[in-house]
C-alpha cells in the first residue's frame, strides 16, 4: 500500500474543498473532465484508457465525513480493485493530509500520490482558490 502524510498551511475545511471541487481536482490532478458530486457518490477523474475508453481510477465515493475524511475506490485497467483514503486533522500549522492507498501499488503510485500531495499544497497555499 501507499501511506503519505503532507502539512498544508490552511484549515482542514480548505483542504477539504480542494479534494472535492472539480475545479481544483482538475489542477492538482490534472484531470480536466473530473466528475465529483457527493450526493451520488460520483468521484471521478475522468481519465479514460484503451479503444473501448474504459474509465479509470476512481469512480464512486464510498466514505464522507465533511473536512475530516474521503474515501474512494479505485480501478486502473487490469490491476485488482483498491481504495484511496484521504484523511484530513487540524494542527497548530493548519491540516495534516493523509492518504492511504491500497489494493495493487507500485512505485509509479507512489510518485504519482507524491506529486499530487505536493500540488494539492501548492494550490492551496497559493490561494488561488
Amino acid at each position: 500500500h501507499v501511506d503519505l502524510e503532507i502539512e498544508i498551511d490552511a484549515p482542514p475545511e480548505r483542504v477539504f474543498r480542494a479534494l472535492l471541487d472539480p475545479a481544483q481536482v482538475a489542477i492538482w490532478m490534472e484531470a480536466s473532465a473530473a466528475e465529483i458530486d457527493p450526493e451520488t457518490k460520483r468521484y471521478a477523474y475522468g481519465w479514460q484508457r484503451g479503444e473501448a475508453a474504459t474509465e479509470v481510477g476512481p469512480a464512486r465515493i464510498l466514505e464522507l465525513v465533511p473536512n475530516r475524511l474521503l474515501v474512494h475506490d479505485w480501478q486502473w485497467l487490469d490491476e485488482a480493485p483498491g481504495q484511496v483514503r484521504w484523511e484530513l486533522s487540524a494542527t497548530d500549522a493548519g491540516t495534516r493530509l493523509r492518504l492511504v492507498h491500497t489494493g495493487t501499488v507500485d512505485i509509479t503510485h507512489v510518485h504519482g500520490w507524491s506529486d499530487a500531495m505536493i500540488s494539492i499544497r501548492r494550490l492551496i497555499e497559493s490561494g488561488t482558490f
